[in-house]
């Protein structure tokens, strides 16, 4: 319940990843509300909970992909996609 805390902090920055990459489509993704999630600018937060709440995508790259997710302990998270 803290700041910048829970699966909603991996799926936004998941997200975040996804939105660079022209091969990937966003299926589905909704953001925290009118005001988004206080710790990440106003657009680019995906909720995650729930049955409903979830971050969908799809690879359309004519390859398969490998997400790396890494805590870095001070409550950063890195994140990356790689081509297999």
């Amino acid at each position: 319940l803290g700041f910048g805390g829970g699966v909603c902090q991996v799926s936004s920055t998941i997200y975040n990843v996804l939105l660079q990459l022209p091969g990937i489509t966003i299926l589905q993704r909704r953001p925290h509300g009118p005001s988004g999630a206080s710790y990440l600018p106003h657009g680019v937060d995906a909720a995650s909970g729930g049955t409903n709440l979830n971050l969908r995508f799809r690879n359309d790259y004519p390859f398969a992909i490998r997400i790396e997710a890494q805590s870095m302990g001070d409550g950063a998270l890195f994140m990356a996609i790689y081509k297999e």
